[in-house]
């Protein structure tokens, strides 16, 4: 029998509700697999997808998770594997690109990025799904089933955690204007509201951040694009918007 050595595990809860967590559990996976990039989210059936960890070892990882989240998670062969699960079990599938049909989906998320197969844990907890995932390149480098499978589903531990603490510290007043950001402006991504109603809510970049799970620079390049597409300058005159 192999074992993952326990510190590896007590260094990612260590990590669990801050930005830290979604490079530390990608570094974790590669020293098993040859991963490049790492996404996980939660849902229910009537909800689109909340983004939990998004980190890559290329460019566009946090663009191809936030595209994910508003639109493509509809295609994903995840999705009919999550409807079906009973409450408090959990699930090990690999998905190759050929299950993936053409299209955007299959472009912006495994094509464009050179990606051939993703390795998804979920865990269904109640009415919501949890859904960890690594992007790997090379199919012919996958690892032995057992000790990966034993480490998605400590990762999933920590992942429900890292989001309990996340809930734990969440902002009433960024919740509500955040179904007023969505309702008045569509054009927003979901990642560029959820930016924008925490800006508004009185929350530091760094702050926002740590929350979400990104880099302060990447909150600051969300909320330049939020405010672009509302031909705003300023958190000033998003508020004004939004009071008029």
């Amino acid at each position: 029998m192999k074992f993952i050595n326990p510190d590896i595990g007590l260094r990612l809860f260590e990590k669990a509700g801050t930005n830290l967590l979604s490079e530390a559990m990608l570094a974790a996976a590669q020293t098993m697999i040859p991963a490049k990039e790492i996404f996980a989210y939660r849902a229910t059936e009537s909800s689109t997808p909340e983004m939990l960890l998004s980190y890559g070892m290329d460019s566009g990882a946090e663009r191809r998770a936030t595209s994910f989240a508003a639109h493509f998670f509809i295609s994903d062969p995840i999705r009919k594997t999550r409807y079906n699960i009973k409450p408090d079990t959990g699930f090990y599938q690999h998905v190759n690109i050929s299950q993936i049909e053409r299209g955007d989906y299959r472009w912006h998320c495994f094509e464009k990025p050179g990606f051939t197969d993703k390795l998804c844990f979920g865990w269904q907890r109640g009415k919501e799904s949890f859904v960890l995932t690594f992007y790997v390149k090379d199919k012919n480098e996958l690892p032995s089933t057992p000790l990966f499978e034993a480490f998605g589903n400590m990762c999933l531990t920590v992942l429900i955690h890292h989001r309990d603490i996340l809930e734990k510290h969440a902002c009433p007043l960024a919740d509500r204007l955040h179904s007023i950001i969505n309702e008045r402006y569509p054009m927003l991504t979901v990642r560029e509201a959820e930016i924008c109603a925490l800006t508004l809510a009185g929350i530091k970049a760094p702050e926002i951040a740590n929350t979400l799970g990104i880099s302060p620079n990447t909150v600051l390049t969300y909320r330049q694009r939020a405010y672009a597409r509302l031909g705003i300058r300023s958190t000033n005159e998003l508020l004004g918007s939004i009071i008029n």
